[in-house]
């Protein structure tokens, strides 16, 4: 099936589940139970000790979110530790790193709503036991007509809440007398007040949809807070009162609008769905058509089946006209940039082979020494930047092993590196098709809807079969002349073209077999080569793991001032 109709499929498919009442199959990550110890000083500050029982199989970071916070009231002293061990703090976290360059990190970012959210790394996937550690500042709140504790543990309509949850509130200025009137909010359970402390126990499974908020009123002046509150206890448990009404009313809802708006819906639906459907099936087959019209003229094919010299190297005219023309040589180009250049580094003698060691099962290791770090000398900008590239996976010791290719273009900075790459390769290579003639716009209609497909003419037909016919010849090596088999440039030429196209492997065996002593004569040997094209294949797979790879987001996520709960506080995984 073409890709563009099953995207559009897929896409069809995802918009129809919310109306059928489709429930997608639950992810396993499980989040097993949540203790949650809050000591409170005489200043109204509140340490918070949070263990997380969890197994996560998904997402790349756990977190916690505090919103609009009441003025004085701050977040501080965030800490990580599992197995005793302390997570390293990050001063500036970026949610968006990869799950590798969080791990066993931690920090404190501000979300695009202004939210304050402490982070860390899930690092492998299985069973942890997170030991999470922060203070509030200024949680005990200060009323006309009392003091308070109002904090909504575990905001509305999360989507990974824990089986098990406990909540501890404590402080050495409790007594008998000045705590009363525990109040819990949203999810059911025991809320008491016993021995000089508030203890919340879950006691039904735990309704993501409700959330947790817990209050507590406290006689005045019993702890020296800086945080104020214009509205009476009551008001504030009357607030609460409604908040949780209306989270009750929107669970409902949530349960049941799937199969009411699908049948109110259903029909008109499943007409557009069919309609996009056919849509996508002619528009694709159309497109098709279009873009083949040349290539599939004899004069073409006659042309991409006979060996003709590749004009001079311009990398982007080439990825463009095999682009425009849905040619598989652009995917091939794509998948094997990488090795291309790193094999044509080892032919410049910009980088060598060296053995670094060996595993555990006694097999050699090697990685590639950056000999020259020079790259004034790289005329090509898409060259040069890839250099650049290959020199920070290096790293300081300038030298490379596999796996520190595909964890740096799997990163957030590599990714994007190689990503910019490859948009300077289509957007100067579209440029300079249309300027030199090469393409064309069609307008067609797809049903009763115009459409436009820019595709190559005749004459970029003819330059792309110039570079099919070197394919061919490459990948067959029907024509050997003397002055081929004895023209080292012209093998190393060959070897780089090979590895973009995909075929290097054939090649080099190839020239292996024609030319003697071929591997001492041009470098590498053989090993070294197909070192070299591992390396770029593994960059390869970093960069298509991170661009297909996605995360979602299910935390708690706080909100003060909301529908209940005058400041509140949660977490998740995303």
């Amino acid at each position: 099936m073409n890709g563009k109709l099953k995207a559009t499929l897929l896409s069809i498919l995802m918009v129809l589940i919310p109306f059928l009442g489709i429930t997608p199959q639950a992810q396993a990550t499980e989040f097993d139970s949540q203790e949650i110890v809050v000591d409170i000083d005489e200043n109204g500050d509140a340490h918070f000790t949070e263990t997380w029982q969890v197994d996560d199989d998904r997402g790349t970071e756990r977190f916690i979110s505090f919103g609009n916070l009441l003025e004085n009231q701050e977040i501080a002293d965030f800490h990580v530790e599992e197995n005793g061990t302390l997570f390293q703090t990050v001063p500036n976290w970026d949610s968006k790193d990869s799950r590798e360059e969080k791990a066993g990190k931690s920090g404190i970012q501000v979300n695009k709503k202004g939210d304050t959210e402490l982070c860390w790394g899930i690092g492998e996937y299985g069973p942890h036991t997170y030991k999470v550690t922060y203070t509030v500042r200024n949680l005990v709140v200060n009323l006309p007509d009392a003091q308070a504790i109002n904090w909504r543990f575990i905001q509305t309509g999360i989507t990974d809440g824990p089986k098990n949850l406990r909540v501890i509130i404590r402080s050495p200025l409790f007594n008998a007398d000045n705590v009363t009137e525990p109040l819990n909010f949203g999810n059911e359970g025991s809320f008491v007040y016993e021995n000089d402390q508030l203890e919340y126990q879950l006691n039904s499974q735990f309704d993501t949809d409700l959330g947790l908020a817990l209050m507590a009123k406290i006689e005045p002046g019993t702890f020296s807070t800086n945080a104020q509150d214009s509205k009476t206890y009551q008001e504030l448990v009357d607030i609460s009162k409604e908040g949780a009404r209306s989270a009750v009313d929107d669970s409902f809802w949530g349960r049941w609008k799937g199969w009411i708006i699908g049948a109110l819906i259903l029909i008109p639906t499943l007409i557009l769905a069919l309609g996009g459907a056919l849509l996508a099936v002619v528009g694709t087959s159309k497109e098709k058509r279009l873009r083949n019209q040349f290539l599939d003229d004899p004069s073409f094919t006659a042309a991409a089946s006979n060996y003709g010299r590749p004009p001079v190297f311009q990398l982007d005219r080439l990825f463009s006209l095999a682009k425009n023309a849905n040619s598989d040589l652009h995917k091939d180009m794509r998948q094997n940039l990488l090795s291309a250049y790193i094999v044509k580094w080892v032919l410049d003698g910009r980088i060598r082979q060296v053995h670094i060691g060996d595993t555990m099962f006694g097999n050699a290791k090697y990685g590639l020494q950056i000999t020259d770090r020079d790259s004034s000398t790289i005329a090509d900008r898409y060259e040069r930047s890839a250099f650049f590239i290959l020199l920070e996976a290096a790293g300081d010791n300038d030298l490379l092993e596999p796996k520190e290719m595909k964890r740096h273009l799997g990163s957030k900075t590599g990714f994007q590196e190689w990503d910019d790459l490859l948009e300077d390769l289509k957007e100067y290579g579209d440029r300079l098709t249309k300027s030199e003639g090469l393409v064309e716009v069609v307008k067609t209609k797809a049903l009763f809807f115009p459409m436009k497909v820019t595709r190559v003419n005749q004459a970029g037909a003819m330059e792309l079969a110039k570079m099919r016919g070197f394919k061919n010849y490459l990948e067959t090596f029907t024509i050997i002349d003397e002055r081929e088999i004895n023209e080292v440039g012209l093998w190393k030429y060959y070897l780089i073209y090979a590895a973009l196209f995909g075929c290097a492997d054939r090649v080099y065996a190839q020239l292996k077999r024609l030319v003697p002593n071929f591997s001492q004569i041009v470098a590498p040997d053989e090993q070294t080569f197909h070192f070299a094209m591992a390396v770029g294949a593994a960059g390869q797979s970093g960069y298509s793991s991170m661009a297909s790879s996605s995360s979602g987001s299910t935390g708690f996520v706080g909100g003060g001032g909301g529908s209940y709960g005058s400041s509140s506080s949660g977490g998740g995984v995303r």
